[in-house]
């Protein structure tokens, strides 16, 4: 039977013992005292009256582990994962080394864990924003010009009008611009200065030959070679002054010396100066030879001066 005192404490002498009923603690082997009584002191250690004269003493490895401020549940064991930290037993302590790599991934593919992280490229800029952050911006694209003019950068392009289209289509943006047809024309010019008065059938002289800036209609075709496929449309003639009489004068698009439907007719002495065919069309192939013939009904009195014409090559 173990003696107890008064007040119910337990009285034990063991050898070594500084009084009666002290017990001797020691930390880490270096004596600090001998007491009667034990306080356990902070919430990482519980001490429990387990019954028939038993104390069980609970001591957490840790007080309090927070993960981004928030307190996490209180364990006996700390278990450190992933392949950027490591924990060992180093000097008498738990040394856990951190590297502070992070997993870079292109498209979900890893490509390999790095502490260091360099943006490359004038489209992405990384500034220090203060507070433990990196901005890092990434324009959509790098360089975008207009008629060899850079353009500003921006996140966004828009593509407008109606024939031009921009779908997602197999991971990429497909922009559609269709070819223009049929849009691109040029002009055809002949002339002469007079075109005489018989019924003798003459031909205009193309614009840039001698003759064509003011020289008499010749009786023999002076030709203009085509060098790509197209049409031949919207024939325009003008006089800038009238002829004798109302004898009408009609002019003609020939194609490798046949005649076409583009022709236009005006009196000799018409007061409106200007006939066009706006209609008739004619499609000519890469070499044709093209000129205008000029007839007459029958004798105009004099001629009138200074025949222009225009005809619209459509590639």
């Amino acid at each position: 039977m173990i003696p107890r005192s008064k007040d119910g404490t337990y009285i034990v002498d063991p050898p070594g013992g500084s009084g009666p009923g002290s017990i001797s603690i020691l930390d880490e082997g270096i004596l600090v005292g001998a007491f009667t009584k034990i306080n356990f002191i902070g919430s990482s250690v519980t001490a429990v009256n387990a019954g028939g004269g038993q104390a069980n003493v609970t001591i957490q490895a840790y007080n309090t582990v927070e993960e981004e401020g928030g307190a996490l549940t209180q364990r006996s064991t700390i278990n450190f994962v992933g392949a950027g930290v490591t924990a060992a037993d180093a000097g008498g302590k738990t040394v856990v080394t951190i590297s502070g790599a992070i997993s870079i991934l292109d498209e979900g593919i890893l490509v390999g864990a790095f502490t260091k992280i360099n943006f490359i490229g004038s489209s992405v800029t990384a500034v220090n924003a203060g507070g433990g952050q990196t901005d890092v911006t990434i324009q959509a694209y790098n360089t975008v010009e207009e008629e060899g003019g850079a353009l500003a950068q921006r996140s966004t392009i828009n593509f407008v009008g109606a024939g031009v289209t921009a779908a997602d289509a197999g991971g990429k943006t497909v922009v559609t611009i269709p070819g223009v047809t049929g849009t691109d024309s040029c002009e055809l010019e002949w002339g002469a200065g007079s075109i005489l008065v018989t019924t003798t059938t003459r031909y205009l002289f193309p614009t840039g030959t001698s003759g064509g800036s003011g020289g008499n209609a010749p009786v023999n075709p002076i030709q203009i070679r085509i060098f790509k496929a197209g049409t031949l449309k919207n024939l325009r003639i003008r006089h800038r002054t009238t002829g004798g009489n109302a004898n009408i004068v009609t002019y003609t698009v020939r194609i490798n010396n046949v005649a076409t439907t583009i022709a236009a007719s005006i009196a000799a002495n018409a007061a409106g100066l200007n006939t066009q065919d706006l209609v008739n069309t004619a499609a000519v192939a890469a070499g044709d030879l093209v000129d205008i013939r000029v007839t007459k009904a029958a004798n105009i009195a004099t001629s009138p001066n200074d025949i222009t014409a225009t005809l619209e090559w459509s590639l």
